[in-house]
C-alpha cells in the first residue's frame, strides 16, 4: 500500500510540474518607453504570449488589450525602446547579467510580491498615497532593483512606504533584509529573458552583443482542465499498474 502511495504521489507532482512547466517558451515582443498612457516601461507581446498574460493584469496596467507595464531586472543591459526583441520565459530566473551576478539569479520573494501586486493594480489601496503614475512606478522599480542587489542600500531607506509593505508581508527590516531578499520559489511571476531580434522591427544593433535587459511578467495561467486530466491519466495508470500486481 505504501508503495501505491507512493507512486500516485510521484505521478501526481510530475504532472503538476509539466503543466506548470509547459507554458514556458520563446516569443517576441516589443519594448517601449515611459509615456503618458502606461506610466513605465511597457511591452507589446505576440499574439501567443499576448494570450497567455494580458489577461492577468489590471486594466489600469495595460494599454488596452495591447500591452502591459514591466519592470526592470537588471541595470548594466539595456533594450532600443520601439524595437522588438526574442523572450525567452522559462522561470524566474534572470539569466543574463546583472550588476550583482552574471550567472543565473533568481528573483526575490520582495520583488515578486511588488510586481504581482503591482501588476494587479492592489498597491493603490496598499500603500498610502499610490497612484499609477510614471513617479511611483519609478518607485517601484527602484525598490526592485535593490533586492536584486543592482542598486545601494539608500534606495531602500529612501521609500518607507514600501518597506513597510515588504515588513508587513515577510517581517525583517531594511536593516535586516533576509526574508525580502531569499529566492522566489513561485510560479505567478516570472522572467522575460530578452535577446536581440534579427526579423522586422528588430535593433539591429550590436553594441551590447545579443543580450539585452531581462523584464518581469505576471504569469498565472490557468490550465483549462489539463491538471485534472493529468492526474486523471495517473490515476488510471496506477490502476492498471496494481491490477496487474
Amino acid at each position: 500500500m505504501n508503495s501505491f502511495r507512493s507512486k500516485l504521489a510521484a505521478l501526481a507532482a510530475l504532472a503538476m510540474v509539466w503543466v506548470n512547466t509547459s507554458f514556458g517558451g520563446s516569443y517576441t515582443l516589443t519594448m517601449y518607453s515611459p509615456d503618458s498612457a502606461t506610466g513605465n516601461y511597457w511591452a507589446k507581446p505576440d499574439a501567443t504570449l499576448g494570450n497567455l498574460v494580458l489577461g492577468n493584469y489590471d486594466q489600469g496596467v495595460t494599454t488596452g488589450t495591447l500591452g502591459f507595464w514591466t519592470m526592470c531586472v537588471e541595470t548594466n543591459e539595456y533594450f532600443w525602446p520601439g524595437s522588438t526583441y526574442n523572450a525567452s520565459i522559462v522561470d524566474a530566473t534572470a539569466r543574463n547579467g546583472g550588476t550583482n551576478t552574471t550567472t543565473g539569479d533568481p528573483i526575490s520573494v520582495g520583488t515578486a510580491y511588488l510586481y504581482e501586486q503591482f501588476a494587479l493594480g492592489n498597491l493603490q489601496s496598499l500603500v498610502p498615497g499610490f497612484t499609477y503614475t510614471i513617479p511611483n512606478a519609478a518607485r517601484v522599480q527602484n525598490m526592485i532593483w535593490w533586492l536584486e542587489g543592482e542598486t545601494g542600500e539608500s534606495t531602500a531607506g529612501s521609500d518607507p512606504a514600501l518597506a513597510s509593505l515588504l515588513t508587513l508581508k515577510f517581517g525583517g527590516s531594511i536593516s535586516d533584509p533576509s526574508a525580502w531578499k531569499a529566492d522566489y520559489l513561485g510560479l505567478d511571476v516570472k522572467v522575460m529573458n530578452l535577446t536581440r531580434y534579427d526579423g522586422p522591427g528588430g535593433d539591429g544593433a550590436t553594441s551590447y552583443g545579443d543580450l539585452r535587459q531581462d523584464q518581469l511578467v505576471l504569469w498565472h495561467v490557468p490550465d483549462g482542465g489539463s491538471t485534472v486530466a493529468l492526474l486523471g491519466m495517473a490515476l488510471m495508470g496506477l490502476y492498471a499498474f496494481r491490477r496487474r500486481r
